[in-house]
């Protein structure tokens, strides 16, 4: 295949700026910004034949719309890189993952099992140790997307003040983080561990016999502080941009709270948002708990999530 033309060293310049405009976008959760920043970097990008490129970022803004439901639009995206791209290459392989999580949470299952196999038959990743690495890491995503994708999205009723005051207890009572993980694993209802088990068993089924020992068990019914600490990574992957960025509004409003009464009910507030079902009112307390006992800072600081795309190795 022929080789583009190089960027002319203006077009160097604006390729970076767009491009850390569009991290700083997704990383603040802000879809409208996103959606123009890749307008201009398309119109940037394809007309001097730079696909690739072009496809690189727009990753970022499909998994962003993975965290704003916008499934079928990251469907449509994702759908066009993977066709267009050899898939020997580390952006099939990403793109393939964000596909299949995102075929998961539309429920389309054959689907996303032909996306993930197609992602882990590649050979975009050929070191044994990093392959290792990447199949366990991938694995511990679908089971966080698996077990919120079970959870559904109905809309409830909850008291406010009754998760608070759990809060209030947890704290007095100094619970420990392993248990405020066991609380919300055993929060969880069966049919969500069977469906993680289900979508474990169809990635395992994917992998050649001599990798398959490369992938960790799924948590069991029993596995409570497993199982807690994996919808707590799910939903703090999706919290913490408004809840830690310095520009954020939510940020600002909790820098300037002391009342710990207003700062659990910032942060549930954020977590009821997500519309992750009724169960999120089982496990707001533990989860709000820990973010509080770990200090906002510290939390923003030691657990902000990595994307699919980060988990690219450097060569």
């Amino acid at each position: 295949m022929k080789r583009p033309p190089s960027l002319t060293e203006s077009q160097k310049n604006r390729f970076g700026v767009l491009r850390q405009q569009l991290f700083d976008a997704c990383i603040q959760g802000d879809t409208d910004s996103s959606k123009t920043i890749m307008f201009d970097l398309k119109n940037l990008l394809l007309p001097t034949g730079h696909h690739t490129k072009y496809y690189e970022v727009l990753l970022y803004h499909c998994e962003l719309l993975i965290f704003k439901k916008d499934y079928r639009s990251a469907d449509k995206f994702l759908t066009a890189i993977i066709r267009n791209t050899d898939s020997n290459t580390r952006l099939f392989q990403e793109s393939s993952i964000l596909l299949s999580i995102a075929k998961l949470h539309l429920s389309e299952l054959n689907a996303a099992e032909e996306h993930l196999r197609a992602a882990l038959l590649s050979k975009a990743i050929t070191n044994i140790d990093r392959r290792r690495q990447f199949i366990k890491r991938i694995s511990e995503r679908f089971e966080e997307e698996s077990l919120l994708a079970s959870l559904g999205s109905k809309a409830f009723n909850f008291n406010a003040d009754d998760i608070i005051n759990e809060v209030q207890q947890n704290c007095m009572a100094n619970t420990s983080d392993e248990q405020l993980f066991e609380n919300i694993g055993k929060s969880i209802p069966a049919h969500s561990i069977e469906f993680m088990q289900r979508i474990h068993t169809m990635a395992k089924n994917q992998l050649t016999h001599n990798e398959r020992y490369m992938l960790p068990p799924a948590p069991g019914a029993q596995d409570f502080i497993c199982l807690g600490k994996r919808i707590f990574s799910g939903i703090s992957r999706r919290i913490w941009a408004k809840i830690c960025l310095d520009d954020s509004t939510v940020k600002k409003i909790l820098d300037a709270a002391h009342n710990p009464y207003t700062i659990s009910t910032i942060i549930l507030t954020e977590i009821v948002n997500l519309e992750i079902g009724h169960m999120i009112t089982l496990i707001s307390a533990s989860i709000i708990t820990y973010i509080i006992r770990k200090r906002i800072d510290v939390y923003c600081k030691n657990l902000k999530p990595d994307s699919i795309m980060s988990q690219r190795y450097t060569r």
